[in-house]
């Protein structure tokens, strides 16, 4: 720095205020170096922490048996990779028509992403519809307008969320779960390490 200074004073060097704070800067980048070697580590995980919020697709789907009148939700999790993470199946009652079910297992994708602590995660069904009305924030008036608000407002707990709307083939595996239910009559809950499922495909 004194070296610097004395350049600037006795020879009489012409500099920009933009140069010198430059110079400076990297003089003390010199001086202080070893101390900033020892934070670089603490700063790359600091810039890095948003590249590392988990990042999932929340598949979902649903069954419907028009004599009782219940459905079920089948909500599955893939991670990296496609790696599978989670599934669950809701049973909902006195559900009055069809087109109620889709919105139905749309809300619980969302519930099961904030129960399970996600930041940004991507939400993909087969009902072009339901999908249509949750990538919007306009309020809904149809029959399942009060389904739709409540995972409007619930979408406020990620950072990120993406709805999409996919084909039915891609959504098979979420289908064969809320299938497997409405027979059954039993809701479950089934995580990565319960499971031997890991490599699933969601797309297949």
């Amino acid at each position: 720095m004194a070296n610097l200074v004395y350049q600037l004073v006795h020879e009489r060097i012409s500099i920009s205020r933009g140069n010198l704070a430059q110079k400076i800067l990297s003089l003390k980048t010199e001086h202080d170096g070893i101390r900033i070697k020892q934070d670089l580590p603490d700063l790359a995980r600091i810039h890095r922490c948003p590249e590392t919020l988990p990042k999932v697709k929340i598949h979902f789907d649903a069954a419907f048996d028009k004599r009782t009148f219940r459905s079920a939700s089948g909500v599955v999790l893939w991670g990296h990779r496609d790696g599978f993470l989670a599934s669950k199946t809701v049973i909902h009652n006195n559900v009055p028509y069809p087109f109620a079910t889709e919105a139905l297992v749309g809300l619980e994708a969302i519930k099961l992403g904030i129960s399970l602590g996600f930041q940004e995660i991507q939400i993909k069904g087969d009902s072009r519809t339901v999908i249509r009305k949750c990538q919007t924030t306009v309020k809904d008036r149809s029959a399942i307008g009060a389904i739709i608000r409540d995972i409007q407002n619930l979408s406020a707990h990620f950072q990120k969320i993406n709805f999409k709307h996919i084909h039915r083939r891609e959504n098979m595996y979420a289908y064969k779960v809320a299938n497997e239910a409405l027979e059954s009559e039993v809701i479950s809950y089934l995580a990565q390490e319960d499971s031997n499922r890991q490599d699933l495909d969601p797309e297949g």
